[in-house]
């Protein structure tokens, strides 16, 4: 796996995003995978129907490829459903195709971490859980889909984060962080069992995926963090297909104009 950015500057604050109940298993023929044996066996233990790691492998992606992780602003932990945490470094970038991806965590899972070709070590597992990582009495968020949770919009969470980031005097677990939150890396985004959660959240009142809310969360601080800096945050206009062959017959948005025909 290259490094394909410089090495991250250790001063600047961080967002903590937990992976939870990712699903990591490795078992006799490799990684397990649920949405696979679905298809093609019946599942022998109702236990192994959260053994998603393509959700993972979609959640890194989201994560890996914001402006916040380019920035260095976003440090990614996982916590696998067999008890294993795993933490990422800054410069780690997850393979692109899912077949790539299981090959990854499958030696992941034997040699303990996965280490570049300059010698860095990209992932490793630690001894324990998530819970050292976490100053004391620190706030967790967790997001999730539950109708009872209150509605908290990404751009409101972000302003959150970067108005008010975690206690620098508070003891223990990662210094100068922005804030800490999860993720259930699960097809129903479920935090029951998570109990260092003090706060759940929906990001919309509609469902989402776990993908969509880590894309969505990073955004919204990221957004944030360019105006408290100064900086300017860049947007273009998405043409389609459409857009590019028709050239001015399309409006902005790429729908087709129709022209009416001039009657003689």
């Amino acid at each position: 796996v290259p490094v394909q950015r410089a090495l991250h500057d250790p001063s600047k604050p961080k967002l903590v995003v937990i992976l939870e109940k990712c699903g990591l298993w490795l078992g006799r023929d490799g990684l397990v995978d649920a949405h696979e044996k679905a298809a093609s066996t019946q599942l022998a233990n109702d236990s192994l129907a959260d053994i998603r790691p393509d959700i993972v492998h979609q959640c890194l992606l989201a994560l890996c490829d914001s402006d916040l992780y380019h920035d260095g602003n976003l440090l990614i932990i996982m916590s696998t459903v067999k008890g294993k945490t795993i933490r990422l470094s800054q410069n780690m970038r997850p393979p692109r195709t899912f077949h790539r991806f299981k090959g990854l965590m499958e030696s992941l899972l034997r040699e303990g971490q996965v280490v570049a070709s300059s010698g860095e070590v990209l992932m490793k597992t630690l001894q324990g859980t998530v819970a050292p990582l976490i100053p004391y009495q620190a706030e967790v968020v967790g997001l999730c889909n539950l109708n009872t949770a209150p509605v908290v919009g990404a751009n409101a969470l972000g302003k959150a984060f970067a108005t008010s980031p975690t206690d620098p005097k508070l003891q223990g677990g990662e210094r100068n962080t922005l804030g800490f939150l999860v993720v259930p890396c699960t097809e129903d985004v479920d935090l029951s069992g998570l109990d260092y959660v003090t706060k759940a959240v929906c990001l919309s009142e509609f469902p989402a995926g776990a993908q969509v809310l880590c894309a969505r969360a990073s955004d919204g601080l990221h957004m944030h963090l360019g105006k408290k800096r100064g900086g300017k945050v860049e947007c273009c206009l998405l043409y389609t297909s459409d857009a590019a062959d028709e050239e001015d017959s399309v409006d902005l948005g790429g729908r087709r104009i129709i022209k009416k025909k001039k009657k003689r």
